[in-house]
């Protein structure tokens, strides 16, 4: 053929693909469609043969999606014929927005594979404005594969899977993470503690991003009764949270680094959240409190780590740890709730003064004792003129 006759060739193809697209809406005619295996065989070698900058592409992806929306089965049958396709699409960089939306709705029904999650891997990395990337990550999480890949996937790549599932919890939005999810999380949380004290390099920050994600993440499912029961069964949890909280809160005391507490607005630089240890503390005292609910082994555990007066001690406004007094007193009425012992231990504790909370302070107000066991908040003038 010539020039002319390839072309009418070509925009003939379009158009029929055109009308395929626009036919296959319903459930009744993707099955037909999908039945006849010439189709998707043609369509399969044509695009193969397409060149990259054919318009056509693109509407035979179009095609394809609808051809599977909704329907499990046509679905199973694509993604068993196209997927490699699709992968080749997604390296070659063309279609992308049309080829993510191909592998998402594939997910929704087949488990993705580790091809298909390496391809999202790379549009995420090419373009993240793509909505179905998200989509498929949210989607991704929720089976078992995901977990069972995690520890092949690069440094970056796990961040992408962790912070998809934190999204999750921030927002509150209902999602199934599966045993092997969780104990994925918990493993690799335990495995790695000692990354906090060698931050020194790009590589070191990154896996000290994915150690705190996996601790919001326990420190989160710590709350969901599902989960609990689980977390209170492995004693590893909190042997590894207390001590954590404790060299954190030793090393917050040895001079100005990035554990040592905010007290002070006026030290405040408005960027706490870029600390690599930023909320540290407070998650960590989330989740031994939450061990400890209703539990009476992590109760008596958690007075043998001696976490208990750190805990105490911890009691103070840290602009790098919000929420943390909260916390801590969550903390102290699990660890005495029907624990006599915790009970006692707490009440043979010595009061050595009133904490001096500099960020009351910069407000004008502190902490006061009267000396009958009571702490007020008083006005720092008035303590003055009581001075005087």
């Amino acid at each position: 053929m010539n020039s002319e006759q390839t072309e009418a060739a070509q925009n003939l193809v379009i158009e029929l693909y055109r009308c395929l697209r626009n036919c296959v809406t319903n459930k009744s005619t993707q099955d037909y469609v999908a039945e006849q295996t010439n189709i998707l065989a043609f369509t399969k070698t044509y695009i193969q043969k397409l060149d990259q900058h054919n318009v056509c592409l693109k509407i035979i992806l179009q095609f394809l999606t609808n051809l599977i929306s909704s329907n499990p089965e046509v679905t199973r049958k694509v993604h068993t014929n196209f997927s490699d396709v699709f992968s080749k699409i997604i390296e070659n960089k063309l279609c992308l927005y049309e080829s993510a939306a191909l592998i998402y709705y594939s997910a929704l029904v087949v488990p993705p594979d580790l091809n298909s999650i390496k391809c999202m891997f790379q549009l995420d990395e090419k373009d993240n404005e793509i909505e179905y990337v998200l989509f498929f990550f949210d989607k991704c999480i929720t089976y078992n594969v995901c977990w069972e890949l995690y520890n092949s996937f690069e440094i970056r790549h796990k961040i992408i899977i962790l912070e998809t599932l934190r999204l999750h919890q921030i927002k509150k939005i209902q999602h199934f993470l599966p045993d092997l999810g969780i104990d994925t999380i918990v493993s690799g949380f335990l495995k790695s503690p000692d990354i906090f004290f060698k931050i020194n390099t790009d590589t070191a920050q990154q896996e000290v991003r994915i150690v705190s994600l996996l601790l919001s993440i326990i420190s989160s499912c710590s709350s969901i009764d599902e989960y609990i029961v689980k977390l209170q069964r492995n004693k590893n949890i909190l042997v590894t949270a207390a001590a954590l909280l404790i060299n954190f809160h030793k090393l917050g005391k040895e001079g100005d680094n990035m554990f040592k507490p905010i007290q002070k607005l006026s030290y405040s630089q408005g960027d706490e959240t870029e600390n690599p240890v930023f909320g540290l503390k407070a998650d960590l005292i989330q989740l031994i409190g939450n061990l400890c609910w209703k539990n009476n082994e992590m109760q008596n555990l958690a007075r043998e780590a001696e976490i208990i007066p750190v805990i105490l001690d911890c009691c103070n406004m840290d602009a790098n740890n919000p929420f943390i007094i909260q916390w801590c007193i969550f903390a102290i009425r699990n660890f005495c709730e029907n624990n006599p012992e915790n009970q006692k231990f707490i009440a043979g504790l010595h009061k050595k003064g009133t904490v001096s909370s500099s960020v009351l302070e910069s407000f004008g107000i502190t902490l006061h004792g009267d000396g009958d066991s009571k702490l007020k908040i008083v006005p720092l003038d008035a303590l003055k003129n009581q001075g005087e």
